[in-house]
């Protein structure tokens, strides 16, 4: 397959081969790693692809047995009527997604282990102890290259493929409370436990060209919102002034005040290294976990090399840190290690006055405000939705970045938003 087919596909592997164009352009930006421009050769193929190489060794993406994704649903509820006019209901809610396309590099191999990798020091070691150390930052990469499954046949590029091995499950106990509209009153209020697990780490991969998302382990999807609660209320004023003075009868009449709370707990991001220890060329990993560190602080490594100048150990940069970024060729064990934000508590309210100014015209004032009270939500993506944000979290959740663990730094804080309307009905 050409390589051109190779990057549309692996950022929208949705698309049928009808719908895919090939756009040919000579002023792409110069990318290390990638492809490159005539004057500066990328370093993506191996050997520089150039036109004498094998159809093998131009091939870099394969993509069989392609599955269209579909999810099944299930649900139960029971409702119940209390003093006429309170509703209560109660539901299950079940939903099963299978064949979502996730990304594995063909070529790739794990050379890397717990008895093959570069040891990590707390403290300098001395340049005789470096001496002594095998094997080396180069050696594993070697090793890696060789190991190449697909090499023999001469796929010696790497090579992307795609399978429809990903799949989500989603639990949740709805309730549901509702008063009917009575008095100039009434409300709705839900709460949802739920939990989301899938197969799929949106985070695994740290090579520019792949778009796809890697298959991890069957765990709870970072997507999981936990805990939803909402009560939202509505009340006509209007109803309150009828019996009362003229005076009083004018202000509430068409006066609506409505407002919506909601509570959710955040999703839960799993720390990352932001790079590949393994050298597989496809996936991030873990970070090492200090248990003696100090809570929430992380910290990088620096290369330490022997006397040829080759990369043969690390050393921790804060040995106090409690999370440590790993370093290439390291081995990373251990469960991995999430990363919460602030939970949504926002509460928006609504004032509206109609005003009639003849049979056939009236005019609204309205005022809006949107998180009234304020309070700071540092939480990606919209407060209503369940999406990531468009922007990086590599700097929040990889240990060595200034803003790590500081979602302040990384999202806004929703803060207090104030609108006014005027509307002419007629």
């Amino acid at each position: 397959m050409n390589y051109d087919v190779a990057t549309y596909l692996a950022t929208t592997p949705f698309l049928t081969p009808g719908l895919a164009t090939t756009l040919f352009t000579n002023n792409l930006p110069v990318v290390p790693g990638f492809f490159g421009t005539a004057t500066t050769p990328g370093t993506f193929f191996t050997p520089a692809a150039s036109a004498g190489l094998s159809p093998q060794a131009l091939t870099t993406g394969f993509f069989p047995n392609q599955k269209i994704p579909y999810t099944m649903q299930w649900n139960a509820s029971w409702e119940q009527t209390i003093f006429h006019a309170f509703l209560l209901n109660v539901g299950y809610l079940g939903v099963r997604g299978v064949h979502y396309p996730v990304g594995q590099l063909l070529t790739g191999a794990n050379v890397v282990t717990a008895t093959n990798s570069l040891p990590v020091f707390t403290t300098a070691p001395s340049l005789a102890t470096l001496n002594t150390l095998t094997p080396t930052l180069g050696l594993l990469q070697a090793e890696t290259a060789a190991a190449n499954p697909l090499a023999p046949a001469g796929f010696t590029s790497p090579v992307l493929s795609t399978s429809p091995s990903g799949a989500s499950s989603y639990n949740a106990l709805l309730v549901q409370a509702r008063e009917r509209f009575s008095g100039g009153f009434q409300f709705l209020a839900g709460y949802t436990w739920s939990h989301l697990i899938d197969n799929i780490d949106p985070f695994s991969s740290v090579t520019p060209f792949f778009g796809l998302f890697q298959q991890g382990p069957r765990q709870t999807s970072i997507y999981d919102h936990r805990q939803r609660g909402t009560f939202t209320a509505l009340w006509n004023a209007g109803a309150v002034g009828k019996g009362g003075p003229n005076w009083v009868h004018m202000i509430l009449a068409n006066l609506n005040i409505s407002g919506t709370y909601i509570y959710e707990t955040s999703a839960q991001v799993p720390i990352q290294s932001g790079l590949d220890p393994t050298l597989n060329g496809f996936s991030s990993s873990n970070v090492f976990f200090n248990a003696a560190g100090a809570p929430g602080v992380g910290s990088s490594l620096s290369p330490l090399t022997n006397s040829g100048g080759q990369v043969v150990a690390y050393l921790v940069n804060n040995p106090a840190a409690q999370f440590i970024r790993p370093g290439l060729g390291t081995f990373v064990t251990g469960p991995i290690t999430p990363f919460g934000f602030r939970p949504i508590n926002d509460w928006d309210t609504s004032v509206a006055k109609r005003f009639g100014i003849s049979e056939r015209f009236n005019l609204e004032f309205r005022a809006d405000a949107f998180n009234i009270l304020n309070h700071p939500q540092f939480t990606p993506g919209s407060i209503n939705s369940i999406g990531l944000p468009g922007q990086s979290l590599s700097n929040l959740v990889v240990p060595g970045f200034l803003s790590f663990g500081n979602a302040a730094q990384a999202f806004s804080s929703n803060p207090r938003m104030l609108q006014l309307a005027l509307r002419l009905m007629f």
